[in-house]
């Protein structure tokens, strides 16, 4: 069937529940937009729309019955809190239901008036973390976010609220307005302003303001954020703490210019992330090759750039690391890894093994001999 043949399944209303069910899994959005809308859709189907089509499930022709037959039961209460086509009247009933589903539902009610957006703030219960999302990352561990679709008209209200957590949920979410992204920039915790600095989409002004900031994590968060303007990372690499320069260092966007001038820290985080970042020219690389620094060697090691000159001198790099860092470059030649292939160090030989450059008959006898001298750290 074509995508047009399915549409016009979807909303047909002698479409078989079962196979409606299906199609709300469609990617879509029109089909399932049409699963929603249609009276012979299961209500459990319609409560996994009602989050995206909250309207449509309201306007469904069976919804009217279902309100007649049950109005306290969950579904419908929840349905009318969401959808932007409820009365006030009903709307002002529903913020003082019993049900946290239904009071928080109402946060994704794209309508609501300010009186009652008000009291929704000021709920008693400690709703607002119902309103987010948990997720696990391996480097960050646990983190919060508020609800994508939440509205943002409330977005705006919770911008006021006492708790830090709550405005620092706020800046996080992207679709505040601008309005409460001016508010936030002058937050008076400077864990939210650092938020703001760090969003996707920030203003130009909003960076220029924040570059100027009291706090120093705040410059250095912004530092770090590669939507920033040229000219306000031009400005923090010239900012009187070298925390702020790590920052600029470790920007995707900062310039080969820039970064020339920060290769001349004595601050080693500095030329650390300067070495590391793939905007750093060749002759910046070339300086870092005897840097005293092993972290800074290292990563030049690593770049991406390094030219047949830099690879040749840190192969012979006393600093096992570095050498390591080298095997494991796909830049590195196999001349140079037919040279580390005997290396005193097992763990620069593993990664010659497992470099793609190294010639097949090299990497085959590196892995067939695990249990010899191979892979075993020279004595001294």
């Amino acid at each position: 069937m074509t995508i047009e043949q399915i549409r016009l399944q979807a909303k047909n209303e002698t479409t078989a529940p079962e196979v409606l069910t299906q199609l709300a899994s469609s990617e879509d959005k029109l089909i399932r937009q049409y699963v929603a809308s249609n009276p012979n859709t299961p209500v459990e189907t319609l409560a996994k729309l009602g989050e995206e089509f909250p309207d449509e499930i309201v306007a469904n022709p069976i919804f009217d019955l279902l309100l007649l037959e049950n109005p306290e039961s969950e579904f419908v209460l929840v349905s009318l809190a969401r959808s932007s086509t409820t009365s006030i009247e009903r709307l002002e009933k529903l913020v003082y239901s019993d049900n946290k589903n239904v009071v928080i539902a109402l946060g994704y009610n794209p309508s609501l008036p300010d009186p009652i957006l008000d009291t929704l703030v000021s709920h008693k219960d400690n709703w607002i973390d119902r309103l987010s999302l948990t997720s696990f990352t391996l480097n960050n561990g646990y983190s919060s976010s508020l609800h994508p679709n939440i509205s943002i008209k409330l977005l705006d209200k919770l911008a006021f609220h006492d708790e830090e957590h709550t405005r620092n949920l706020v800046a996080k979410h992207p679709n505040i307005s601008e309005e409460t992204i001016n508010k936030l920039t002058r937050d008076r915790s400077h864990f939210v302003r650092a938020t703001i600095a760090l969003r996707e989409n920030i203003p130009e002004k909003t960076a220029h303001i924040l570059s100027k900031d009291t706090s120093r994590h705040v410059r250095r968060q912004l530092a770090t954020n590669p939507n920033i303007p040229i000219k306000v990372i031009k400005r923090l690499s010239k900012d009187k703490d070298d925390y702020v320069h790590v920052g600029v260092s470790q920007n995707l966007s900062t310039p080969p210019e820039i970064l020339i001038e920060l290769a001349k820290s004595e601050n080693h985080n500095v030329r650390n992330g300067v070495a590391e970042n793939p905007n750093a020219p060749l002759e910046v690389l070339d300086k870092f090759k005897t840097d005293e620094n092993k972290h800074a060697r290292e990563r030049v090691a690593k770049h991406p750039s390094i030219s047949l000159e830099i690879i040749e001198y840190l192969a012979k790099d006393k600093i096992a690391s570095v050498r390591q860092a080298l095997a494991k470059n796909p830049q590195t030649p196999a001349s140079i890894l037919d040279n580390l292939k005997s290396d005193r160090s097992k763990h620069v030989r593993q990664a010659v093994a497992n470099n793609k450059n190294t010639p097949s008959d090299i990497r085959k006898a590196l892995l067939n001999n695990t249990d010899k001298n191979i892979f075993k750290n020279k004595t001294k």
